[in-house]
């Protein structure tokens, strides 16, 4: 904490190359250190945005990402995949 406020901690990437997908092991992975290594354990939340580097002609409209949110007090993770802007469902 930081003066009495929560810290967030927020990862954000993207992929280098515009053909190049975002990977879902990668975001396992990176859950997964979030959780277990002790340099994360002082935060009070966490985020991941991974995004693929095209984006359509609005400029806001990542062709895929994945996302996820963690809250440790509550032991959750909240993930999301999105293709073109809409929601892909496991």
């Amino acid at each position: 904490e930081a003066k009495g406020i929560p810290l967030r901690l927020t990862l954000t990437m993207m992929t280098k190359s515009p053909e190049e997908l975002p990977d879902e092991a990668m975001l396992a992975e990176l859950k997964e250190d979030m959780k277990t290594n002790a340099v994360f354990k002082d935060f009070a939340a966490y985020s991941i945005f991974l995004y693929s580097n095209l984006r359509w002609r609005d400029g806001l409209t990542v062709h895929e990402m994945y996302s996820s949110w963690y809250n440790p007090l509550r032991g959750l993770w909240s993930d999301e995949h999105r293709v073109d802007g809409s929601d892909v469902k496991s």
